[in-house]
């Protein structure tokens, strides 16, 4: 049961990142850190409403 949870988090998490490199590589580019911070923050947010699919 343990083993499964592991699993389960990390797959959630992988998930998570996978967006946020597709949000990068589909920009390119950002002026600074805070409009990265915020676009990534955006990515979290639509997460939060939809789940993780």
């Amino acid at each position: 049961m343990e083993i499964r949870r592991v699993i389960y988090s990390t797959n959630a998490i992988e998930s998570l990142n996978v967006r946020c490199r597709r949000v990068e590589r589909a920009r390119g580019h950002f002026p600074n850190e805070q409009s990265a911070m915020k676009r990534l923050y955006l990515v979290v947010r639509s997460l939060d409403s939809k789940g993780m699919e």
